[in-house]
């Protein structure tokens, strides 16, 4: 596979032109392993806290939990792959809190996990609750 077709976390790809722009020769793979090696991505290329807290990551915004979300509603999606096929409609930004779905996704994901024959009992009895939750049953 060409280097061209991975797409690559945004923290690589602006890293990558300014090195490129200063006439670093690096490619974009060995940039990668050179963030996780330095704790600025995880594993699966998100930015750690340490990259967030030292301001080298612009799309996330910390919430009033201290934990990080994406500005975006985009970005959001691209991080969290079960919500790309929902329309922009079901969500809402909250400030401080982050990005919230309506019950129409909540019942769907739901729905899914206890569908799911490979879910484990957890996760369908998380599933259940939050149908309960979308329901307002006490």
């Amino acid at each position: 596979m060409n280097e061209n077709n991975i797409i690559y976390p945004d923290l690589v790809e602006h890293s990558y032109q300014i090195m490129k722009s200063q006439g670093v020769q690096i490619t974009k793979a060995k940039l990668y392993k050179k963030l996780v090696k330095s704790g600025m991505l995880d594993k699966y290329g998100q930015p750690t806290q340490m990259a967030l807290d030292e301001g080298l990551v612009d799309t996330y915004t910390r919430l009033d939990d201290g934990t990080y979300q994406p500005k975006s509603l985009e970005t959001f999606k691209q991080d969290n792959p079960m919500y790309a096929d929902y329309a922009d409609n079901h969500f809402t930004w909250i400030d401080g809190k982050g990005w919230a779905v309506d019950e129409y996704v909540i019942r769907a994901e739901a729905n899914d996990i206890i569908n799911d024959p490979n879910s484990t009992q957890e996760q369908r009895q998380t599933a259940y609750d939050m149908l309960k939750y979308a329901s307002h049953e006490d």
